[in-house]
């Protein structure tokens, strides 16, 4: 795991206070994975792919996380749930939420049974149901066997959207928006962030790898798109009133040269201060009209 980077974005405040709220984007490959901390409660949003298991269970554990107040299932998709078993191995999971009672797929039984087996109570979301996790309000919204959630805490709120085009034209504005992939299909999905600061994007790389028009949509609207298969885990604090957030990875452009490198690229350590920005993903360096290095690749 590498050792976070933390670069902070104000919103408001000159210096940011104790966090209150942290989201975790985790980066589980093709599959989605949120976890919400907020005033010593726990939200477990998906588990990704059974391919995460293991991250989900590492990261609750290095998180501290002896139990998950809810763990929610936006999606009986396997990318949403084939992880989320390995929660109750790591910690004491109270409730199970579902997008459905039940469903064909023998994977989505598999993970109920999990539940039951290891005593969490497992029901379906209620639209518009209201969920308490310490001082955050969390909203449900459905649409047909996908879930949302709507988080609020403080002057900020996040979006967590459960699949892509599933809430297409009933998107409320958050500050932070999560899409699960990249690609035209959810266009009408991420057209909802036209308000938002920031766009929290799932597996990019694996669908249309990623789509230009889309990431392109978000820039020139101001907001920034943050892939985790580009910049790993992205993590978001929120003490109410200022916001910041923190990547594994980013890559380094030069305002002189116009040229971005990756972070570990021996060009960066060569680099006046003065001459460094930070960019988040490819598409956003080409739009600020930067090439890549010719030696680390980009």
């Amino acid at each position: 795991m590498k050792k976070l980077l933390f670069l902070l974005l104000l919103v408001l405040l000159p210096c940011a206070a104790l966090a209150d709220l942290e989201v975790h984007f985790l980066d589980a490959g093709h599959g989605v994975c949120t976890i919400l901390l907020c005033d010593g409660e726990v939200m477990l949003v998906d588990g990704g792919p059974a391919s995460s298991s293991d991250l989900v269970f590492a990261r609750l554990r290095s998180l501290g996380v002896a139990e998950v107040k809810f763990a929610v299932a936006t999606n009986p998709d396997a990318d949403h749930v084939g992880g989320l078993p390995a929660a109750f191995h790591a910690a004491q999971v109270q409730t199970l939420l579902l997008p459905v009672e039940s469903h064909g797929g023998e994977r989505y039984r598999v993970r109920t049974d999990k539940a039951a087996e290891m005593g969490a109570a497992a029901r379906a979301a209620g639209e518009g149901e209201t969920l308490a996790l310490g001082g955050a309000e969390v909203t449900v919204l459905r649409q047909e066997m996908t879930l949302s959630l709507l988080v609020r805490y403080g002057a900020h709120t996040f979006l967590l959207c459960g699949d892509e085009g599933s809430q297409a034209g009933r998107v409320p504005p958050a500050d932070v928006l999560r899409v699960s992939y990249a690609g035209a299909g959810s266009l009408g999905e991420v057209k909802g962030a036209a308000g938002s600061a920031y766009a929290v994007v799932s597996c990019a790389e694996l669908v249309k790898s990623p789509d230009r028009a889309y990431m392109e949509w978000l820039l020139r609207r101001d907001v920034l798109p943050l892939c985790t298969d580009y910049v790993g885990d992205v993590v978001f604090r929120s003490d109410g009133i200022a916001l910041t957030f923190a990547t594994e990875t980013y890559y380094v452009a030069n305002r002189n040269s116009k040229v971005f490198h990756r972070m570990t690229c021996s060009s960066v350590g060569k680099m006046k201060e003065s001459n460094k920005r930070i960019v988040y993903s490819c598409e956003q360096a080409e739009l600020l009209e930067y090439r890549g290095c010719k030696n680390c690749s980009p």
